[in-house]
């Protein structure tokens, strides 16, 4: 049964998880349409709330990410029985979470909104974010079954079972939000029942039907301290990973509000969907790379590593140019559907270069930081980000501080912060992959 994997793993990177972040990111940008129709304060305020449900479900991901990793290389290793048992662990954390994730977020979401100068947000992001975080336990157990479904390289199944969810949440939307007059609250609903739905195929597929590689349950469980020190400890920078990246997008938001006005952080929402969309493959072949690198690394097959890297990077660059070129010819097509307003027109005008100048480094920052998660150097790819949130905080300041160049030095020092980051990812990743090879060899 478990010959099967070794066939798979390889083409995890192919078109099957694209699919999954198609289909989520076409939600992401349906959904905007939807909330837009509110008004562009709702938009506004959907914008910090992606960034705060952003770490919420990085709680959840970094676990998963983790068992991911953990398991990929143990089926490289063909330590099936290590595979299941790591899955079982995971699920265990994952449960907790989800009785602490919705204490925290009922509690703090109206303190973090007052600290972030947000009051006339927080009604509109309270009302879109209690819901979903109240029933997390759904998303989170839809995001470790795609996960470790993923670690077997099962991607279709996987990617299925989130669109799913996704369209569902596309039906609902206009439903709900329009339909049944429930506003920025209906959309929250939305969500909520998509990852229900999603969360539901899961279960069958594992627990009723039985038929995946890896089986989790009581039979398959073995308490393992170690197991759950080398989850937590992987998973730990992964998660911080999420929080700051998720703090850059609140920082990169509050900054156009403070430095520059509303609309450009409105215009500045809307490109991102745009943008997400349009990076769909570059995403789902960059996160495939982190499951190949894992399971070729435990399987110790080196050169064919190697090869997978420099392939994707050329890949994923190719895929940046062309639907880069797409995203700027298409951007002024799209958004008259999420404002007719000039000033939001002319504020996305100024800043689409800079987006797309992003845009085009985002291959290499992807490649080279799923790769150090999948060599198990997850701590490197913690202090890159850091490096890179210190460097926008500090150009941020001294282009918006004592040049006065407003949106404007808002984005090249996101420009300058990414390349920086990645020179050093880069010789990071070489340096790792040559430790690797050289501890093994001998």
């Amino acid at each position: 049964m478990y010959s099967r994997i070794s066939f798979k793993i390889s083409f995890c990177i192919k078109h099957t998880y694209n699919c999954i972040f198609v289909f989520t990111n076409i939600y992401s940008v349906v959904d905007a349409f939807w909330i837009a129709g509110l008004g562009e304060s709702a938009i506004i305020a959907v914008g910090y709330v992606l960034n705060l449900w952003y770490i919420l479900q990085k709680l959840g991901e970094g676990i998963g990410r983790s068992c991911n990793v953990i398991i990929s290389t143990s089926f490289g290793a063909e330590d099936y029985q290590r595979a299941n048992n790591v899955a079982c662990h995971g699920l265990i954390i994952i449960l907790a979470l989800s009785i602490i994730i919705p204490l925290l977020s009922i509690l703090l979401i109206k303190p973090i909104c007052v600290l972030g100068h947000l009051e006339q947000y927080s009604n509109l992001i309270f009302d879109y974010f209690i819901i979903p975080s109240i029933f997390i336990v759904f998303v989170l157990m839809s995001n470790y079954f795609s996960s470790i479904i993923c670690s077997e390289g099962d991607t279709k199944r996987a990617s299925c079972i989130i669109i799913l969810g996704n369209m569902l949440n596309i039906i609902l939307d206009p439903i709900l939000i329009h339909k049944l007059h429930l506003g920025i609250f209906g959309a929250g609903i939305a969500t909520t029942i998509g990852y229900i739905s999603s969360f539901l195929v899961f279960y069958y597929l594992f627990y009723i039907r039985g038929n995946t590689v890896l089986k989790i349950g009581r039979p398959y469980f073995k308490y393992d301290k170690m197991i759950f020190k080398e989850i937590v400890h992987f998973a730990i920078p992964l998660i911080l990973n999420g929080f700051i990246l998720t703090i850059l997008g609140l920082l990169i938001n509050y900054s156009l509000h403070v430095f520059s006005n509303p609309l450009i952080s409105f215009g500045y929402m809307v490109l991102l969907r745009i943008q997400t969309l349009m990076f769909t493959p570059v995403q789902g072949i960059s996160q495939g790379v982190c499951i190949v690198t894992a399971h070729l690394t435990g399987a110790k097959r080196f050169n064919s590593l190697i090869s997978v890297l420099k392939k994707s990077l050329v890949i994923t660059c190719a895929f940046a140019i062309i639907f880069g070129l797409i995203y700027f010819f298409s951007y002024m097509h799209i958004i008259p559907f999420f404002s007719n307003d000039l000033n939001v027109k002319n504020g996305v005008s100024c800043i689409i270069v800079f987006s797309i100048l992003s845009f085009f480094l985002q291959p290499a920052v992807r490649i080279c930081n799923y790769t150090l998660i999948g060599l198990g150097k997850s701590l490197f790819s913690l202090l890159s980000l850091i490096l890179n949130i210190s460097l926008f905080v500090i150009f941020m300041l001294i282009g918006s501080l004592i040049f006065k160049s407003g949106e404007f030095g808002i984005f090249m020092a996101v420009i300058f912060s990414d390349i920086a980051q990645i020179i050093i990812m880069f010789l990071l990743v070489q340096r790792t992959l040559g430790n690797v090879i050289k501890k093994i060899k001998s």
